[in-house]
């Protein structure tokens, strides 16, 4: 029998490393991955909640693959910085299934998400101008930033 896997989405972005106490976070880090996990300057996201930034990340980076080391460039990544901060905008007035262009989401288009989404627009919102900041604060020192599932 199979067990149904319980999604956990919280849409927030943690910094502080030894209160993430499981795996199944999306780490991004300044510069290019160096084989080390859990970086001082990381942020992470629970990979549930990374699913409302993923259509936006591969928009703008077309080789980005979840389950693999992503180096995007500082180019790519001033795109996709303007289009987290056009969504992050834009998803506070979403009122029902425009919330999954916003984000440009393409998974799981159920009435139920869609309802999740809406009812946490404002931490969704909140989540991608947090990733953001940190995207365009990263590029300013670095050339690249990476992304990696720990």
């Amino acid at each position: 029998m199979r067990t149904k896997r319980i999604v956990d989405r919280n849409y927030a972005i943690h910094s502080d490393r030894p209160k993430l106490q499981e795996t199944n976070y999306i780490e991004i880090g300044t510069g290019r991955y160096s084989d080390k996990d859990w970086g001082k300057s990381s942020i992470f996201i629970n990979e549930d909640s990374f699913v409302v930034i993923e259509g936006i990340v591969k928009k703008h980076f077309k080789k980005y693959i979840r389950s693999e080391i992503n180096h995007i460039s500082r180019t790519k990544g001033r795109t996709i910085v303007d289009n987290l901060r056009e969504a992050a905008e834009n998803v506070l007035g979403c009122t029902g299934n425009d919330i999954l262009k916003v984000i440009d989401f393409h998974f799981d288009r159920s009435p139920k998400t869609i309802n999740e989404f809406i009812k946490a627009k404002g931490s969704i919102s909140k989540m991608l101008m947090g990733l953001a900041d940190y995207m365009e604060n990263a590029y300013e020192n670095n050339d690249w930033i990476c992304m990696v599932v720990v």
